[in-house]
Parts: C-alpha cells; structure tokens; sequence
C-alpha cells in the first residue's frame, strides 16, 4: 500500500482518539450474518497503467463479541469492471477474490482489519499481440475505518493490498441480518 501506508497507520489512532473510551452494549454487533456491495478502483504502481473501476459482493459472518471488538470472517470478490489502458498502446484487467478474518474495533466510528487470503489475476495486453496472464494465491491483509449507521446497517473505507505493485481502495455498504 505504498504511499497509503502511512494514512493507514494514522486512522486507527484518530478513531481511538474519536471514539469514547467506553463500550457501550449498543456498540457491539449482536447478529451474525452480513452482505454487501464494494465498489473501489485498482490502483497500479505504474504511471502507464489507468484505474480499474470494481463492484463486487461481500459475505460475513460475526463470531462472539469480545470486550474490545468483533472479529468476523468475511468473503469478497471483485473483478474489475472493464479493462483499462496502459500506455501507450495495451490494456489490462484484474480480480481478485479473498477469504479474510476481519478485526472492527468497537463504537459507530470503528477501526477494522483484514488478514487472509487473496486469489488474484492479471492480464496484460498490448498491440504487438504480448499477452500475460499472472494467476497468484497469496496473503493479503486491509486496513481501513467504518461508521455503524445502525443496529443493521454500516459503511466502510478501506485498502488492501493485492500484491506488491497493485492496491485496491474500496467503499462498502454492509446490511447484518
């Protein structure tokens, strides 16, 4: 996450110091299973490579609450919508599809993190007919904050990182049922 690690590193401390510092009961998440919708771009380290736009789905599951936390498991895929450019004269795509154990701190505005692993691909094209393709299974941790709207509903920002040259920033909206 490069250039984003060190906003990453800054949020958990600015939600700690947001936060109040005791657990409510209404803070913590009582039901179990939640979907949502991602939507997020792929960003290439590269300056020749375009943004990849992405939507995609998220299943979680919520494990007892702890004094400090909730730790879930959650399910996410997120191929890219279309294929994008590379200068001068290629294109290319992603996806990627992870299993990860998530960590959300407690109160409305929460820290979360993600460690797991991510099943990706690549795909490079270019006009002189040079193709790759890179399938990788790999670890892959995020990093990110949330607000909890409601008992049901909550958002999320949060980066994760695909591999050493491409991250993904990424909007969600959760519903727990």
């Amino acid at each position: 996450m490069r250039g984003n690690s060190a906003v990453l590193l800054i949020m958990p401390a600015l939600v700690a110091v947001w936060s109040p510092p005791e657990c409510r009961a209404a803070d913590v998440p009582d039901l179990n299973y939640y979907l949502g919708i991602k939507a997020g771009v792929y960003r290439h380290t590269g300056s020749e490579y375009s943004q990849l736009t992405t939507v995609g789905p998220l299943l979680g599951i919520n494990y007892p609450s702890l004094a400090k936390g909730v730790f879930s498991m959650e399910l996410e895929v997120l191929p890219a919508l279309s294929t994008e450019t590379v200068k001068p004269d290629g294109t290319w795509s992603a996806r990627a599809s992870m299993l990860t154990v998530a960590y959300r701190s407690l109160g409305s505005l929460y820290f979360k993190a993600n460690l797991g692993v991510l099943h990706g691909k690549t795909h490079t094209q270019t006009s002189t007919s040079t193709s790759s393709s890179k399938y990788d299974i790999r670890e892959t941790f995020a990093a990110g904050v949330g607000f909890r709207l409601n008992r049901h509903n909550f958002i999320e920002l949060e980066g994760i990182e695909f591999d050493s040259e491409i991250d993904i920033a990424t909007l969600g909206y959760h519903y727990m049922f």
